[in-house]
């Protein structure tokens, strides 16, 4: 059962959206749910808990923002592929292999008119973007997770994948100050290059 939530992040109502277009709508609904303190918060708590973590070890939560997304379009009626854990490593490595599209595929499937709209997208760490290889390989390493709101080609003839991200700056990962943020992944950019790829709902 889904718990009550504060009316600023309320849950929206779910009714005839695809699974794409519920787990994009639930994570714009927490925009802006911010830590306390590190790792820490009321509605990041939440997400920590509700998703099998423990808000008391303060872990990294992005992974765990993007699982409680997804158990509550699962808890709306929706079928939808979830992957639990708090690793955002895993949302690739444990994912079908059948949804998942390599950083190189992309641009293919949005230029093909395929809607990428509630995918996950997990990534290296910007600092260290040769890691992707390493989470390619199914080895563990650190990365950020989000799911994508939106994709298109930009006027630079670039692909560009909106994302609504936790434990997030707004750039990405965030150790201070961590929240529910926008996030653009452009091609090019060093969010881009540490890609790993995207996995449909």
């Amino acid at each position: 059962m889904v718990s009550a939530l504060p009316d600023a992040f309320a849950l929206p109502d779910l009714a005839g959206m695809t699974p794409g277009q519920a787990r994009a709508a639930v994570a714009l609904s927490q925009l802006g749910a911010t830590e306390t303190r590190q790792n820490r918060g009321p509605q990041v708590d939440r997400y920590i808990r509700g998703a099998g973590g423990s808000p008391s070890k303060a872990p990294p939560w992005c992974a765990y923002f993007v699982t409680w997304c997804g158990m509550q379009v699962h808890a709306g009626g929706i079928d939808i592929e979830r992957v639990v854990g708090g690793a955002a490593r895993s949302h690739w490595q444990r994912a079908s292999p059948a949804l998942r599209i390599e950083r190189g595929d992309i641009r293919d499937f949005v230029t093909s008119g395929v809607d990428l709209t509630g995918a996950v997208f997990v990534r290296a760490r910007t600092k260290a973007p040769k890691k992707r290889e390493a989470i390619l390989a199914g080895r563990a390493s650190q990365g950020h997770t989000g799911i994508v709101v939106g994709a298109g080609i930009d006027e630079q003839d670039r692909v560009a994948l909106a994302c609504v991200a936790g434990n997030s700056s707004g750039a990405g990962h965030s150790h201070n100050s961590g929240m529910v943020a926008r996030e653009l992944i452009v091609e090019g950019s060093r969010a881009w290059d540490a890609l790993v790829g995207v996995v449909l709902p």
